[in-house]
């Protein structure tokens, strides 16, 4: 007997959401992991939110499961984990000062900047630049290889040491202030945008 072909979109359609919660929920244990020095535990939790991350954005996409939900709550998880992981990792000093500050300040920024424009447009359309999923990716990648030289595996440990001495931490904070100037460029255009329509209503003769 075939399954339902509408029983199975659903069951897509929910699976986005599901993976988003689910990753929201592993924030505790990865924090909780990487404070106690369990690297190679933490190292599996994180590489599975990664993942967990660019699954639901495919499933998302490819059956057309976008939810308000999802669109508010998949961008929440990432800033969730990134503040937990950053924060812990500048605590543990296995992050300096200065990058977490970077990493940490363009959460501030866009978070201060969305509370100002949903202020003022009244309505706030969350759509993810590519640069911020980039930025996402390399700075899972990069977190993940800080800690993968921490552990005891003696070939990984050497190779993500390598990788993550200087290079990882200075493409990571290149790609934060990036993408922190391109979502504060964007929605500076689309803020102008808005404040323009009633001026230009205004001047039109048939108004």
């Amino acid at each position: 007997m075939g399954s339902d072909p509408s029983s199975t979109s659903h069951a897509m359609s929910l699976l986005p959401n599901t993976l988003t919660v689910i990753r929201i929920i592993m924030v505790g244990p990865i924090g909780w992991t990487l404070w106690n020095g369990q690297y190679g535990i933490c190292l599996v939790l994180l590489v599975i939110a990664g993942l967990s991350d660019l699954l639901d954005g495919f499933i998302a996409r490819r059956f057309n499961s976008t939810s308000r939900f999802g669109e508010v709550a998949d961008p929440i998880a990432d800033k969730l984990l990134a503040m937990v992981v950053v924060s812990v990792m500048l605590l543990t000093e296995l992050l300096p000062l200065w990058a977490s500050a970077i990493i940490i300040g363009r959460e501030v920024v866009i978070l201060g900047g969305a509370i100002v424009f949903r202020s003022i447009v009244q309505r706030l359309d969350i759509e993810p630049l590519m640069i911020s999923r980039i930025n996402t990716v390399v700075l899972i990648v990069v977190l993940c290889a800080i800690i993968a030289a921490r552990t005891d595996v003696p070939y990984l440990a050497s190779l993500t040491a390598i990788f993550v001495d200087p290079f990882g931490v200075y493409l990571m904070v290149l790609f934060t202030v990036v993408s922190g100037i391109a979502y504060v460029y964007a929605w500076s255009v689309r803020l102008r945008e808005h404040l323009d329509v009633p001026e230009k209503h205004a001047k039109s003769p048939n108004s």
